[in-house]
């Protein structure tokens, strides 16, 4: 089996279609399954999550290489029907024949978009991830979803959106698909999109992977393409950031953190990204952020210094309370002179307040809010009027 060799789009391309797509869906103008084809840890299933809850969607997430056989087809159960005498054997009317239960998917895609349109939800975005791995007999079942939206004449609900995602290299397991499925799905080739990965997922990266993300440093962040070690990814990176948290509550202090950061970071995303990332962390860490806005000092001024710039700037993602989006403001208005500074923390306020929404209710959520209300609201010079609407018309 050949490779998929469509032409590739960035991430963000891709996901403007889709968007497109799902709505299509969703009225019923389009019966074709989208399918993301892409390298592994590029982002699919990340930006599909984003996706849906752009579209006010809840989402399900169905890794159909993992799922056994029973899961399509359902269980064999035995119930008693009643024949017309033409058709009965030795004069017997009555015979034992087989039905098929309902499937697991079909069950599980009913239950969840029973909920999500309960919840005020506009449906549900499925997301059948993993599809290079399906086994052949598994296709049978694929034509008739994707043809129908039904397995073994169970039907999924009309809310319910198929979107399908896949690793489109044989070395990663593709063995083909039948052309009855294919013609039934509509395939978008994905490469990875920094600036896109970033501004949709970045709102919960931990600090010190964010800023290293923002930086120039495209090739540490260009998907897993190795089969013999760790190497970088969104994917691997956004699980380092993850767990960064737990390896600072451990630590007695700085050295032992960055110790035990930089084996896991090497687990993670390979030895030559992982250097590369400890060395900014080790220029981050001159900076104590929570010590900062404790003190609020507002007279506080940010060195000339262009990676001090940069570095300070993400002082907002410490930002926690109303407290706190106030004192941020007053830095800006503060130090608006700094502009490498300005350029870098509006870019992060822009980031924080697109993604907001993702955020449960709670302190973090009110003071992005407040910002953002401090921002447009607030009498300000002209010169940091400026400085600021270009910041917010980037974010629309």
């Amino acid at each position: 089996m050949a490779d998929f060799n469509g032409t590739e789009y960035f991430m963000g391309q891709v996901m403007d279609i889709i968007g497109l797509e799902v709505k299509a869906q969703l009225i019923g103008a389009s019966s074709l399954v989208p399918t993301i084809i892409g390298d592994p840890g590029i982002g699919k299933s990340a930006s599909l999550k984003a996706k849906a809850k752009e579209l006010n969607m809840d989402y399900l997430i169905l890794s159909l290489g993992a799922l056994p056989m029973e899961w399509f087809s359902g269980l064999p159960d035995f119930a008693d029907e009643t024949f017309d005498k033409s058709y009965a054997v030795d004069g017997k009317l009555d015979a034992r024949v087989t039905e098929w239960t309902m499937s697991d998917i079909v069950r599980t895609i009913i239950k969840k978009t029973d909920i999500a349109l309960k919840s005020g939800k506009e449906g549900l975005l499925v997301l059948l991830d993993d599809m290079h791995l399906v086994e052949p007999m598994v296709q049978k079942y694929l034509f008739e979803f994707f043809q129908n939206k039904t397995l073994q004449g169970y039907n999924i609900p009309e809310k319910a959106v198929l979107v399908g995602a896949m690793n489109g290299k044989s070395s990663a397991g593709l063995e083909g698909f039948h052309s009855a499925v294919i013609n039934r799905m509509a395939m978008y080739s994905a490469k990875f999109d920094k600036k896109f990965w970033y501004e949709n997922i970045g709102l919960h990266l931990h600090p010190y992977v964010a800023s290293f993300a923002s930086g120039p440093n495209d090739k540490y962040f260009n998907g897993a393409n190795q089969t013999d070690a760790a190497s970088p990814s969104p994917r691997s990176w956004t699980e380092l950031s993850q767990f960064i948290p737990l390896l600072e509550e451990e630590a007695a202090d700085t050295n032992m953190l960055n110790s035990a950061l930089q084996i896991a970071a090497e687990a993670r995303v390979g030895k030559e990204a992982a250097i590369e990332f400890m060395k900014h962390v080790k220029l981050f860490q001159k900076f104590n952020f929570k010590e900062m806005l404790k003190k609020g000092d507002t007279s506080y001024k940010i060195s000339s210094d262009i990676s001090d710039q940069i570095l300070t700037a993400f002082v907002i993602r410490y930002m926690e309370t109303k407290k706190d989006a106030e004192f941020i403001y007053e830095l800006i208005k503060n130090n608006k002179e700094q502009r490498t500074f300005i350029s870098v923390m509006l870019n992060e306020y822009g980031v924080l307040y697109r993604n907001f929404h993702s955020l449960e209710k709670g302190s973090r959520k009110d003071a992005i809010e407040h910002l953002s209300k401090i921002l447009t609201d607030e009498k300000m010079d002209s010169e940091l009027v400026t400085l600021v609407c270009d910041a917010l018309m980037d974010v629309a």
